[in-house]
């Protein structure tokens, strides 16, 4: 009787936690759209500052979130474009707007005539487009451009970007058009360019190189994982980066499936310590070890902004 009833409690115990992870897998979201005042459908950057704003990229300018309403901003209000590219705060609180026609920084307490003031990166038109934005601990920003990286100085003047000369060894093709940009705990400065990933030290030495397995692939996104490893977002899809101690580093590239409609990754983030992942548009695609996001699990395949309502969302500014 004692072990019928047993079986009875595990089959019971069994069912609950087959419900409990259908549950899991089905996360309440609710969607945002230009109906609800976004300032477009096409998402290409989130942010949330210091004080809890969402600063939201399209490519019909830039759109701030309180937790109940948007707030869009634009060329009228001193953004170089329409499309943002890139969105960044930095250690004093700048918030800096990349876009392919230029940087932005939101003005302090709205000095000056325009909202955001507009700074030139460069003297050249590839380098007005801005391809990501990467603050350092030290309160400077490298800017990732189509003309080479640039690293901004906090001063106390009109802020002039600085060209890096990016010094690799013989035989290292380094590109000067930078996509993405990652910063370790250590200071070293992770780049994604086409063909390869290298990371420089604070001199703009390059200390580490690796090209990719496709000559002509791009690196979209570099994101450095919890466990150490490096995980890269390409056209083919994600590669994970291997470091032996001793050993020069490889990628480990992305497996051909047959079943696979799309394998271009644009964009990933980790979610710490499960390490969920983010690929195109605003979607999760994994939020544990082996698990992913479908349609049938609730996640739209466009590219609006979602929220999960399970306490972990953003509610607007703190404090």
């Amino acid at each position: 009787m004692r072990n019928a009833l047993s079986a009875r409690g595990a089959l019971v115990g069994l069912a609950l936690a087959i419900a409990s992870y259908a549950h899991a897998e089905r996360l309440p979201l609710r969607s945002y759209t230009v109906t609800d005042g976004l300032a477009s459908d096409r998402i290409t950057r989130i942010v949330q500052d210091a004080r809890g704003f969402l600063w939201i990229g399209t490519i019909e300018g830039l759109s701030r979130f309180d937790g109940r309403e948007f707030r869009n901003f634009g060329v009228a209000d001193g953004i170089p474009g329409d499309v943002i590219t890139a969105i960044a705060e930095t250690r004093a609180g700048d918030l800096w707007i990349g876009t392919p026609n230029g940087l932005a920084r939101l003005r302090p307490k709205g000095e000056g005539r325009g909202l955001f003031e507009p700074i030139g990166v460069g003297s050249s038109v590839r380098s007005q487009n801005i391809n990501d934005l990467m603050p350092a601990p030290d309160g400077s920003l490298w800017i990732a451009t189509d003309d080479g990286l640039y690293r901004l100085n906090p001063t106390e003047g009109a802020p002039t970007p600085q060209r890096m000369l990016l010094a690799g060894a013989p035989g290292q093709k380094v590109s000067d058009r930078v996509f993405t940009l990652a910063l370790s705990a250590h200071g070293t400065l992770w780049c994604g360019t086409r063909g390869a990933v290298f990371a420089i030290d604070e001199t703009g030495r390059v200390v580490t190189f690796v090209p990719l397995p496709h000559e002509f692939d791009t690196v979209n996104d570099v994101v450095l994982g919890v466990d150490g490893e490096i995980w890269i977002a390409t056209r083919v899809g994600v590669a994970r980066l291997h470091a032996r101690p001793g050993a020069q580093p490889r990628i480990r590239a992305p497996r051909e499936r047959a079943e696979s409609r799309s394998r271009r990754v644009d964009q990933q983030a980790c979610d710490r310590p499960e390490g969920a992942c983010l690929g195109r548009g605003f979607r999760p695609c994994r939020d544990r070890p082996g698990a992913r996001r479908t349609r049938d699990a609730g996640v739209r395949p466009d590219e609006r902004i979602v929220r999960g309502e399970d306490g972990g969302g953003s509610r607007g500014p703190r404090g």
